[in-house]
């Protein structure tokens, strides 16, 4: 097993590639691309926060910008919020950290921190910052744990490396650069694009258990008087159906206050998720319900979805109707964008 994916490599160590079919960014395209959803401490600067944290396949390192569309009558403008989530340790690795070593500690290198700052809409004045970990204890999606992925991807990478093998051979010995030809060039799209495809249909929706914690601080809508606002954790339980479906099942627990002023106080909610549709484009339903030793207990629709824009570039949009006690719906919606940097290994 520990020489199992070398051969996924091979190819990048021949000399003289064509720069416009270079074997290591081939040996990129092996990766799948899920879903990034926000980071907990961006999650933790929301007014209506959920109770269901999404789950991720990690990353070692991730952005986001949310509430695109938050201005008045809803038009474009500067986001509100932004976040960055990181893998300390997936990071400090980078290219020397070899899949036996991943394997043999995926908690180590699961584990991410993240930062996030939310701006007042109309003043531009910081409101608040958070700081977020987040700990993945199970995850059947992480590809890098999936013995049929790996000996897949070994078949995979040992019919790239006969077309590069046959160009070598045509183009006869380094330093000449191995030139593949159009058809050689599509037959290698035509191997990876199928193969990538499967296992993300296939895996996006798989078994997965997160924990995560946060702590914000807050200010006043001058940008003053910051002050330790709020502590959060999640858990969130996931399960898929199929390839089209997946559920989760959270709970967040809470200590502290949401203004600046007000009093301290515990708080929790508890909610499901249902997402339907495929690794690329999908859309969600949820319910929440929520309560505090000061408050009536409230509830949540919540309802919206996820969209691939490009590689390692996803967009999720929303809108929820929230209800405190016996009051009217209050309504909200948001439009955030997340990326991710290519992978390291």
């Amino acid at each position: 097993m520990r020489r199992r994916l070398a051969a996924i490599l091979l190819f990048a160590a021949m000399p003289g590639a064509a720069a416009a079919q270079r074997p290591d960014s081939l040996a990129q395209q092996f990766e799948v691309d899920f879903a990034i959803p926000d980071a907990p401490a961006l999650e933790l600067l929301q007014a209506q926060a959920s109770g269901v944290l999404r789950p991720t396949t990690v990353r070692a390192l991730t952005a986001g910008l949310s509430d695109l569309f938050q201005g008045e009558g809803g038009g474009l403008q500067v986001p509100n919020a932004f976040a960055i989530e990181a893998a300390p340790f997936l990071l400090a690795r980078g290219h020397r950290l070899t899949l036996p070593q991943y394997r043999a500690n995926p908690a180590l290198y699961r584990t991410r921190v993240s930062a996030a700052a939310r701006r007042h809409e109309d003043t531009g004045n910081l409101t608040g910052i958070a700081l977020g970990l987040r700990l993945t204890l199970a995850d059947d999606a992480d590809l890098r744990m999936n013995p049929a992925y790996i000996d897949s991807a070994t078949v995979l990478s040992a019919a790239i490396n006969e077309i590069y093998v046959n160009a070598r051979i045509r183009a006869g010995r380094p330093p000449a650069p191995v030139v593949l030809t159009a058809a050689e060039q599509d037959s290698v799209r035509r191997l990876i694009e199928p193969f990538r495809t499967r296992w993300a249909q296939t895996r996006w929706n798989a078994n997965v258990f997160d924990l995560a914690a946060g702590l914000m601080a807050s200010a006043d809508s001058l940008g003053n008087d910051l002050e330790v606002g709020q502590l959060a954790a999640w858990g969130t339980w996931g399960r898929g159906w199929a390839d089209w479906g997946q559920l989760l099942v959270g709970g967040r627990g809470t200590f502290g206050h949401d203004l600046p002023g007000d009093d301290r106080a515990l708080g929790g909610s508890l909610g499901a998720r249902f997402y339907a549709g495929t690794n690329a484009y999908k859309v969600f339903l949820e319910g929440q319900g929520s309560a505090g030793m000061d408050d009536r207990p409230g509830w949540r629709l919540h309802t919206g979805g996820e969209a691939r824009l490009y590689n390692r570039l996803w967009a999720t949009f929303s809108a929820a109707v929230d209800w405190a006690g016996s009051g009217d719906g209050r309504l909200s919606g948001r439009f955030s964008i997340q990326g991710a940097a290519p992978p390291l290994f």
